[in-house]
Protein backbone atom coordinates (compact mmCIF):
# COMPACT_ATOMS: atom_id res chain seq x y z
CA UNK A 1 0.00 0.00 0.00
CA UNK A 2 1.25 3.07 -1.06
CA UNK A 3 0.70 6.83 0.07
CA UNK A 4 -1.57 9.05 -2.96
CA UNK A 5 1.52 10.79 -4.91
CA UNK A 6 4.15 9.14 -3.44
CA UNK A 7 3.46 5.51 -4.89
CA UNK A 8 4.82 2.61 -3.41
CA UNK A 9 7.55 2.95 -0.82
CA UNK A 10 9.49 -0.38 0.34
CA UNK A 11 10.94 0.71 3.44
CA UNK A 12 8.76 3.76 4.21
CA UNK A 13 8.73 4.39 7.95
CA UNK A 14 6.28 5.72 9.96
CA UNK A 15 8.81 7.40 13.12
CA UNK A 16 5.77 8.45 15.77
CA UNK A 17 2.38 9.76 17.15
CA UNK A 18 0.95 11.89 14.67
CA UNK A 19 0.50 14.96 16.23
CA UNK A 20 -1.02 18.17 15.28
CA UNK A 21 0.35 21.73 15.57
CA UNK A 22 -1.75 25.23 15.41
CA UNK A 23 0.48 28.09 14.80
CA UNK A 24 -1.99 31.41 14.41
CA UNK A 25 -0.41 33.74 11.72
CA UNK A 26 1.06 36.58 11.86
CA UNK A 27 -0.70 39.72 10.45
CA UNK A 28 2.18 40.27 8.65
CA UNK A 29 2.20 37.01 6.91
CA UNK A 30 -2.19 37.21 6.47
CA UNK A 31 -1.57 40.53 4.40
CA UNK A 32 1.57 38.80 2.31
CA UNK A 33 -0.53 36.19 1.57
CA UNK A 34 -3.73 37.92 0.55
CA UNK A 35 -1.32 40.15 -1.29
CA UNK A 36 0.04 37.29 -2.96
CA UNK A 37 -3.62 35.77 -3.74
CA UNK A 38 -5.90 38.47 -4.59
CA UNK A 39 -3.91 41.37 -6.54
CA UNK A 40 -2.93 41.22 -10.08
CA UNK A 41 0.25 43.36 -10.73
CA UNK A 42 -0.58 43.25 -14.34
CA UNK A 43 -4.20 44.70 -14.18
CA UNK A 44 -2.89 47.02 -11.44
CA UNK A 45 -0.21 48.23 -13.71
CA UNK A 46 -0.97 48.12 -16.87
CA UNK A 47 2.42 50.48 -18.45
CA UNK A 48 4.57 47.03 -17.24
CA UNK A 49 3.65 45.97 -20.62
CA UNK A 50 5.78 49.05 -22.32
CA UNK A 51 8.49 48.24 -19.85
CA UNK A 52 11.48 46.19 -20.47
CA UNK A 53 11.44 42.52 -19.18
CA UNK A 54 14.27 43.13 -16.96
CA UNK A 55 12.08 45.70 -15.01
CA UNK A 56 8.73 44.04 -15.05
CA UNK A 57 10.10 41.73 -11.62
CA UNK A 58 11.15 44.18 -10.16
CA UNK A 59 8.85 46.73 -10.44
CA UNK A 60 5.93 44.22 -9.21
CA UNK A 61 8.34 43.14 -6.09
CA UNK A 62 8.33 46.98 -5.11
CA UNK A 63 4.46 47.12 -5.81
CA UNK A 64 3.47 44.34 -3.72
CA UNK A 65 5.48 45.15 -1.10
CA UNK A 66 4.72 49.09 -1.08
CA UNK A 67 1.18 47.89 -0.84
CA UNK A 68 2.14 45.26 1.79
CA UNK A 69 3.42 47.94 4.15
CA UNK A 70 0.93 49.55 3.64
CA UNK A 71 -1.75 47.77 4.44
CA UNK A 72 0.71 46.56 8.10
CA UNK A 73 0.23 49.84 8.57
CA UNK A 74 -3.18 50.84 8.44
CA UNK A 75 -4.44 47.76 9.91
CA UNK A 76 -1.92 47.36 12.21
CA UNK A 77 -3.31 50.67 13.95
CA UNK A 78 -6.83 50.88 12.96
CA UNK A 79 -7.91 47.63 12.08
CA UNK A 80 -8.08 45.37 15.18
CA UNK A 81 -11.50 45.54 15.80
CA UNK A 82 -12.56 44.55 12.18
CA UNK A 83 -9.95 41.69 12.31
CA UNK A 84 -11.68 40.59 15.77
CA UNK A 85 -15.61 40.63 14.77
CA UNK A 86 -14.43 39.52 10.85
CA UNK A 87 -15.80 42.15 8.82
CA UNK A 88 -13.76 42.42 5.32
CA UNK A 89 -16.12 45.16 4.45
CA UNK A 90 -15.45 47.38 7.46
CA UNK A 91 -11.43 46.65 6.85
CA UNK A 92 -11.60 47.78 3.38
CA UNK A 93 -13.45 50.40 4.10
CA UNK A 94 -10.72 52.16 6.71
CA UNK A 95 -8.37 51.12 4.50
CA UNK A 96 -9.81 53.17 1.49
CA UNK A 97 -10.38 55.58 4.08
CA UNK A 98 -6.35 56.18 5.50
CA UNK A 99 -5.16 55.82 1.43
CA UNK A 100 -4.70 52.64 0.24
CA UNK A 101 -4.30 53.03 -3.58
CA UNK A 102 -6.17 49.62 -4.51
CA UNK A 103 -9.30 49.67 -7.11
CA UNK A 104 -12.49 48.70 -4.38
CA UNK A 105 -12.83 45.43 -5.59
CA UNK A 106 -9.36 44.13 -5.64
CA UNK A 107 -9.16 45.89 -2.11
CA UNK A 108 -12.42 44.09 -0.46
CA UNK A 109 -10.92 40.50 -2.43
CA UNK A 110 -7.80 40.95 -0.38
CA UNK A 111 -9.37 42.04 3.05
CA UNK A 112 -11.78 39.24 2.65
CA UNK A 113 -8.33 37.10 2.75
CA UNK A 114 -6.97 38.74 4.96
CA UNK A 115 -9.81 37.62 7.36
CA UNK A 116 -10.10 34.21 6.43
CA UNK A 117 -6.53 33.65 6.83
CA UNK A 118 -6.23 32.73 10.47
CA UNK A 119 -4.72 29.86 11.28
CA UNK A 120 -2.29 27.28 9.73
CA UNK A 121 -2.31 23.96 10.35
CA UNK A 122 0.50 21.67 10.09
CA UNK A 123 0.15 17.84 10.86
CA UNK A 124 3.55 15.60 10.92
CA UNK A 125 2.82 12.67 9.06
CA UNK A 126 5.64 10.14 8.60
CA UNK A 127 9.58 10.40 7.47
CA UNK A 128 10.55 8.78 3.82
CA UNK A 129 14.17 6.48 3.80
CA UNK A 130 15.83 9.70 2.90
CA UNK A 131 14.70 10.75 6.28
CA UNK A 132 12.95 14.02 4.80
CA UNK A 133 9.75 14.15 6.96
CA UNK A 134 6.48 14.56 5.37
CA UNK A 135 3.58 17.11 6.61
CA UNK A 136 -0.38 17.52 5.44
CA UNK A 137 -0.80 21.37 5.73
CA UNK A 138 -4.39 22.63 5.69
CA UNK A 139 -6.02 26.12 6.57
CA UNK A 140 -8.76 26.93 8.60
CA UNK A 141 -11.37 29.17 6.62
Amino acid sequence: MGIRGLGRLSNFCYTGKISQKQKPMSLAERIARAVQSSIDPMAEMPFLADCPVEEVNLLIDEYLATIQAQLLEVIANHGDLFLQSSDAAGLCATCIAEGIDLPPDTLLRTCQAIIHTAVQKNEYFADLPTGEAIYVVAMEV
